[in-house]
């Protein structure tokens, strides 16, 4: 007994020396935070701006990679940093970008380091020709939807000079935005930048509502359109919550001055099961699904006694007493109407089945417990022998 117990200590010693290393290698290494000030074509950036960071085995298109700023000038600010982290070898060289434009600057990445360094970007603007009349001043809007870069066109004016479609990472939403849509930002500045997150903690939504799938938080907060843009959100009905249906589905945003969710009243389209609505501002949009209520009939029992010659129909509680003559002595705790009297000469025994009932006792239940006692006291015996024998 001995030898095994030292046997099994040196085999449960060599498997913890086995496994450790393989939990050491999955902690994740600590991200590396920057912040600083932020100046976008010699001017203090304005809030709504974007920052990123690129690099060998960085993760992007994650919480606060890319950052979208709160402040002018500033990012990082308030402890909400650029966070860069993913697979990344210590010592590794990574590159900062502005609404997608790369500033030219980089940094030496270390895990859980925090490191100021201020970033400056000049994003030109370009002269396309139109025609012999002279030409038409646009500029790019740098977008990054679900870590996904691109861009769009518009004039000086913030009218939308190419249209623009993007999806979502899950490929349930679709936004459009057509040519010719005037997009500004809260100030009233012609965009130069936009974005989509998932939304991961979304407030509450309506008393008897649900939130179906994934919310998304469009930025800079307060862009308007005009016309309004379109989105197109896919749902799945298989996976709607018990006592939504398909028809009471909406998209909502969240206003924030109300602190409450607002349904854009959009077409729902139970054939391909989406939902398209116009779309006149930035906030963070979900899907609602209102509970229908329903109201569930509770079904009633009724009890009918039908007595044919003699018959008296008792209780546990109930004493019949019959005798060999036609009168009959009963107390029953129930109303028996018969539908015909005895004659002198009827005996009830012969014209009716009683079930007796005594204190709730029944023989054939006692009868199957006794049974199953006695055989399980012979499986026992059974058993005892054979172990002697052996």
């Amino acid at each position: 007994m001995r030898i095994k117990a030292f046997v099994s200590g040196i085999l449960l010693l060599l498997l913890l020396v086995c496994v450790a290393p393989s939990y050491v290698a999955a902690i994740p290494a600590l991200p590396h935070a920057f912040y600083g000030t932020l100046t976008l074509n010699n001017a203090p950036a304005p809030a709504g701006t974007q920052v990123s960071a690129t690099g060998t085995g960085v993760t992007t298109g994650v919480p606060q990679n890319p950052l979208t700023t709160t402040t002018a000038g500033q990012y990082g600010n308030g402890g909400l940093y650029l966070l860069v982290q993913g697979d990344i070898q210590d010592g590794a060289t990574i590159t900062f970008l502005v609404n997608g434009v790369s500033t030219g600057q980089t940094a030496i990445w270390h895990s859980g380091a925090t490191t100021e360094l201020n970033l400056s970007v000049t994003i030109t603007t370009t002269t396309t020709s139109s025609g012999g009349t002279g030409g038409v001043i646009t500029s790019n809007v740098v977008t990054n939807f679900s870590g996904t870069q691109s861009s769009f066109k518009v004039d000086s004016s913030g009218v939308v000079q190419t249209a623009f479609s993007a999806t979502s990472a899950d490929g349930k939403l679709t936004m459009n935005i057509p040519v010719g849509t005037k997009a500004l930002d809260k100030n009233g500045n012609p965009l130069t930048s936009m974005t989509e997150t998932v939304f991961t903690n979304p407030p509450a939504p309506p008393a008897n509502a649900n939130i179906i799938g994934l919310a998304y938080d469009f930025g800079p907060a307060g862009a308007t359109f005009n016309p309004p843009i379109t989105f197109t959100w896919t749902y799945d009905p298989a996976t709607l919550p018990a006592g939504v249906t398909e028809a009471s589905l909406d998209i909502a945003y969240y206003n924030t001055a109300t602190s409450q969710w607002v349904a854009l009243h959009g077409v729902v389209n139970m054939t391909t099961h989406t939902i398209t609505a116009s779309i006149p501002h930035y906030t963070a949009f979900a899907i609602i699904g209102s509970i229908t209520q329903t109201t569930t009939a509770i079904p009633t029992s009724t009890s009918t006694t039908t007595s044919t010659t003699t018959t008296t129909t008792t209780t546990s509680t109930t004493t019949s007493t019959t005798t060999s003559t036609p009168t009959s002595t009963s107390t029953p705790t129930s109303t028996s109407t018969p539908t015909s009297t005895p004659s002198s000469t009827s005996t009830p025994a012969s014209t009716s089945t009683v079930a007796v009932v005594s204190n709730g006792f029944s023989w054939p239940v006692m009868g199957g417990i006794i049974g199953g006692v006695v055989i399980i006291g012979l499986v026992i015996v059974f058993i005892a022998v054979r172990r002697r024998k052996a």
